[in-house]
């Protein structure tokens, strides 16, 4: 059985050539792997924190407060008409 062109494990590694490609550029794909990652996390707190002020902006205007609620259970809207301060039924 044959594993390449290597015929004798006795050989120096370097006569047979580089074992990977992009050999030399380590340092130049971690640097830009780097870049790439700090550059997500900066967009992803800046998606994120546009998300929650969206969000919570929405959740204090009591016209927006309202129609969040209806759309996200309407049924709980409908039932809170029906019931007074007091928590007792109106009507």
């Amino acid at each position: 059985m044959q594993t390449g062109l290597i015929e004798n494990w006795t050989g120096n590694p370097l006569e047979i050539g580089p074992m990977y490609p992009f050999v030399g550029m380590e340092i130049v794909l971690f640097v830009v792997c780097f870049a790439v990652a700090i550059l997500y996390t900066i967009w992803q707190l800046r998606f994120e924190g546009a998300t929650y002020e969206r969000e919570a902006r929405a959740l204090t205007a009591k016209a927006e407060l309202r129609a969040t609620i209806v759309a996200g259970a309407p049924e709980c809207y409908e039932r809170s008409l029906s019931i007074g301060e007091t928590g007792e039924p109106i009507g």
